[in-house]
């Protein structure tokens, strides 16, 4: 018997190995990547589900249907709010839910420009408010923002001193923060 007869063995098991591995890799890689992929598709659901609630509260602002002083807070810089806690939201924000989420939310007024009128009412000052909405969900809370400008009738004592200029009661941009 020649002692080289199971010589090539050893080198084609050691290649077996390095493909099985490969393969094994390759198969672990697609599902990490089918698992990111899912987790941003509910993350996508989760925004556009806020964008349609803050599309809700401000219409609801706007036709008075809901107060906004009872979720008014004081102006607060974004990455602040992002830090509260969730008694601090229990405390101060108004809560709700839509089909498949709940969310809570706060308002801040921003103040008014006595200089600026919301579109389609010229005779009144624009006040500016800020929305934010938290998003309760399974992932990690989504927090969106919209600031908005409501129309208000303005005392004659606080008048535009410069020329007045019109805006838009919403402008559309929601921000993630």
């Amino acid at each position: 018997m020649n002692k080289n007869q199971g010589f090539i063995l050893l080198p084609l098991l050691i290649f077996m190995q390095i493909y099985i591995l490969l393969g094994l890799t390759a198969l672990r890689n697609a599902l990490l990547s089918e698992k990111i992929h899912a987790q941003e598709q509910a993350r996508r659901a989760l925004a556009n589900q806020g964008k349609i609630i803050l599309n809700d509260i401000a219409a609801a602002l706007r036709n008075h249907t809901v107060s906004a002083s009872a979720c008014m807070v004081a102006p607060l810089p974004a990455s602040q709010i992002r830090q509260k806690s969730f008694e601090w939201w229990a405390s101060f924000a108004c809560q709700g839910s839509s089909e498949s989420y709940r969310y809570d939310y706060i308002v801040e007024n921003l103040g008014q420009d006595k200089c600026s009128w919301v579109m389609g009412d010229p005779e009144s000052v624009a006040y500016y408010y800020r929305v934010t909405v938290r998003m309760r969900s399974a992932m990690p809370d989504m927090l969106l923002q919209e600031t908005m400008a409501m129309a208000q009738e303005a005392p004659i004592t606080e008048q535009c001193s410069g020329e007045r200029y019109m805006v838009r009661g919403r402008w559309g941009n929601v921000v993630e923060i």
